[in-house]
């Protein structure tokens, strides 16, 4: 509730929610946060029994059966998470490079970001390559400085003050612990400063990426020593993988699930790295820009393991 009520609603012009309402709202994000975006968009391969619109279906209903208020203005725990991220990821907000397209999976990333590391919640992303994991964190290391921030929006969070780490299969538990305890005594550092007081101090975080590439090698044990670091977190965790965590550190974690983008999602994609504005492009450009989506869905369809996103944009930019 603080995330959402002291450093998000009043910045809204239409800020007229009472705190019952807003609390009604964040528990419903919570719940997005915590179990909805786990689940794939769309049901396919593995996860052909089980997608985001059944879980929504079964909490919507439960919701409206037991609290019924909790959903008012909202249809549904789908559209209560998605006009959240909308009304958080914005090019006003953020500082977004150009050619970058705010697609729902880039917003949806930054939005779980952030909340989880002003809130020192352990965060895993998982998703194949090209599906804006990396791009997404990046933006908002660079926006989140604090009261340096260039942006007035991101004035009011905690800085993220990162500690990189790029994994490969031989990584091992000592790197592990020494990137932690480096950071975390960097925290401790923040925390005692008195020029913090006043203010949000700098969140220290421990970003990992290709984090999935311990678990190619006979070396698979070497995530648990993460245990430790994340039951009683000390700083904020973020892990990038192209590979889903073990269950044990998946349980410790807020995860993403991104699936493969499809239909408008590629359009929007597509427009934001040609910079073709949706309503001033003419109708062939929205027709080739649609031919060359439909092409690329019909080749990794045909080539999974072949292609992903991050060619499709190659081919934009």
């Amino acid at each position: 509730p603080h995330f959402w009520n002291v450093e998000i609603e009043p910045l809204r012009p239409d800020h007229r929610e009472d705190g019952n309402a807003i609390l009604k709202k964040c528990i419903l994000l919570s719940i997005a946060l915590s179990f909805y975006v786990r689940f794939p968009l769309h049901p396919s391969g593995r996860y052909r029994d089980v997608c985001r619109t059944h879980f929504d279906h079964h909490v919507t209903q439960a919701v409206m059966r037991d609290c019924p208020t909790s959903l008012r203005g909202y249809n549904s725990l789908k559209e209560v998470f998605e006009r959240a991220v909308d009304e958080f990821v914005t090019r006003e907000h953020f500082r977004i490079p150009a050619g970058v397209a705010l697609t729902p999976a880039l917003k949806e990333n930054i939005f779980c970001i952030v909340a989880c590391i002003q809130r020192r919640v352990p965060l895993g992303i998982i998703g194949e390559p090209g599906s804006s994991k990396s791009l997404s964190y990046h933006i908002v290391w660079q926006n989140l400085r604090g009261k340096y921030s260039s942006k007035p929006f991101c004035k009011q969070f905690s800085a993220v003050d990162s500690f990189f780490c790029q994994c490969s299969p031989d990584f091992t538990t000592t790197q592990i612990t020494k990137i932690f305890d480096v950071a975390i005594g960097r925290q401790r550092d923040h925390e005692q400063d008195v020029t913090n007081r006043d203010e949000h101090y700098p969140q220290a975080t421990v970003f990992i990426d290709e984090a999935g590439l311990t678990t190619l090698k006979k070396n698979r044990m070497v995530m648990k020593a993460l245990h430790p670091y994340l039951d009683e977190p000390e700083v904020s965790f973020v892990a990038l993988s192209n590979h889903w965590f073990d269950a044990a550190n998946t349980n410790r974690m807020l995860t993403v699930l991104r699936s493969r983008v499809d239909g408008d999602e590629l359009m929007t994609l597509a427009r934001g790295c040609t910079g073709a504005n949706e309503a001033d492009s003419s109708t062939m450009v929205s027709d080739f820009l649609q031919g060359v989506c439909n092409g690329y869905k019909r080749i990794v369809e045909e080539f999974p393991n072949w292609f992903h996103q991050r060619d499709l944009i190659a081919v934009f930019r």
